[in-house]
C-alpha cells in the first residue's frame, strides 16, 4: 500500500514536470515564431534575426532550448510508460 502511494506521487511529479517542460518549449516556439514574423514583415533586419536566434539565453540558443525541452518531454513520456 505504501509503495503504491510513492509510485503514484512519483508519477504525478513526472507528469507535472512534463507539463512545465511543454509550457517552456511552447514559450520558446512562440518567441521564435514572433521573431520570424517580424523578419518577414521587415520589422527587423536579417542580421538582427540571426543574432537573436544564436543569442544565448541562460547558456543555450533558442534552438537548443527547444531541442532540450523536446528531449526532456520524451524522457518524461518514457518514465511515465515505465511506471504504468
Amino acid at each position: 500500500m505504501k509503495r503504491s502511494r510513492i509510485v503514484r506521487a512519483s508519477l504525478e511529479e513526472i507528469k507535472n514536470k512534463r507539463r512545465i517542460a511543454h509550457e517552456r518549449k511552447d514559450y520558446f516556439l512562440k518567441y521564435f515564431k514572433k521573431l520570424q514574423e517580424k523578419y518577414s514583415r521587415k520589422e527587423i533586419s536579417y542580421s538582427s534575426y540571426v543574432e537573436t536566434i544564436h543569442k544565448n539565453f541562460d547558456g543555450k540558443t533558442l534552438n537548443e532550448w527547444i531541442e532540450y525541452y523536446e528531449n526532456y518531454i520524451k524522457e518524461c513520456d518514457r518514465l511515465i510508460q515505465q511506471q504504468k
